[in-house]
């Protein structure tokens, strides 16, 4: 014969005060865990994964082309202020994306001179900047 399958009404459990009492507690509670959690990520933040990122050349060789714009991103920063440097000289000031070695204008053609050049990337990360140096050629 088939096992006898207990009677539906046999596997409800009538409401525990405790228990929805205690579901009640623990929502009230939300506020005070969200600002904990806020507080605990600006105390890790300087400490997590941090990165400043150069776009490719769209050529087969490394050499940014004279009409190719060079384009920065960022990851675990606030997007904000940004200062371009090209062996030491200051090429563009963004306040915010796009980020991007000179402008979309055709006046940035050559914006890259041709040669190996340190770019310095610096970008305001709460009260002080990250700074990132890299390596580029213009063709």
């Amino acid at each position: 014969a088939p096992p006898a399958w207990p009677a539906p009404s046999a596997n409800r459990q009538a409401p525990d005060a405790a228990a929805d009492s205690s579901r009640h507690a623990s929502l009230s509670l939300l506020p005070i865990l969200r600002c904990r959690r806020a507080r605990r990520h600006a105390r890790l933040r300087p400490a997590r994964s941090k990165g400043i990122y150069l776009s490719r050349s769209s050529g087969t060789d490394t050499k940014y082309q004279h009409y190719e714009r060079l384009r920065i991103w960022t990851e675990g920063l606030p997007l904000g202020p940004m200062e371009i440097l090209i062996d030491g000289n200051l090429v563009n000031k963004c306040d915010g994306p796009p980020y991007l070695v000179g402008t979309e204008d055709n006046d940035s053609d050559k914006v890259i001179p041709s040669g190996e050049h340190k770019l310095t990337i610096r970008v305001k990360d709460g009260e002080g900047w990250l700074e990132q140096n890299f390596t580029i050629s213009g063709a």
